[in-house]
């Protein structure tokens, strides 16, 4: 099964509503009743709630399959990949990361998490692992634009 592609807006705010303490399951749930008033009131954002369940009333099956199954970004621009990767694995900026206008450097990442990072940013970027610490099981990555890649190849 193909994971579902999400723009990048709902991408966004699928992980904000997830970091919210929001469970896939009560996401699950209340898609399939088109109701989010009961994760507001569980401390879910309004605005994040309201876009997605919004998105998903013309792409149900999309949006439970993205919930349920995990999904990739139909596009990513690296704003986006910056909001993308504090969003879900709770990264700072300047702490975590350094943002440049054409990559990402120095991202602090758990080893565990490059599979599912590498699935979800489709084609469009690439990372280079930098320098590994196997003790804490993590990685410093570099992250750029495979499109920027393939001009400079040629």
């Amino acid at each position: 099964m193909t994971a579902a592609r999400l723009p990048l807006p709902v991408g966004l705010r699928l992980e904000a509503i997830l970091s919210q303490g929001i469970t896939r399951e009560e996401l699950i749930l209340s898609l399939k009743k088109n109701q989010y008033n009961e994760l507001v009131f569980r401390g879910g954002n309004e605005t994040d709630l309201s876009y997605f369940f919004h998105y998903a009333e013309s792409q149900p099956e999309e949006c439970l399959s993205a919930v349920r199954d995990g999904y990739s970004f139909k596009f990513l621009t690296i704003r986006g990949l910056k909001n993308f990767l504090i969003l879900k694995y709770g990264l700072r900026n300047g702490t975590d990361l350094e943002f440049h206008q054409t990559y990402i450097d120095r991202v602090r990442l758990k080893k565990k998490w490059l599979p599912e990072i590498s699935s979800m940013i489709t084609s469009l970027w690439t990372f280079t692992i930098l320098q590994e610490d196997e003790e804490q099981e993590s990685v410093l990555v570099r992250f750029e634009s495979s499109t920027a890649l393939q001009t400079a190849g040629s």
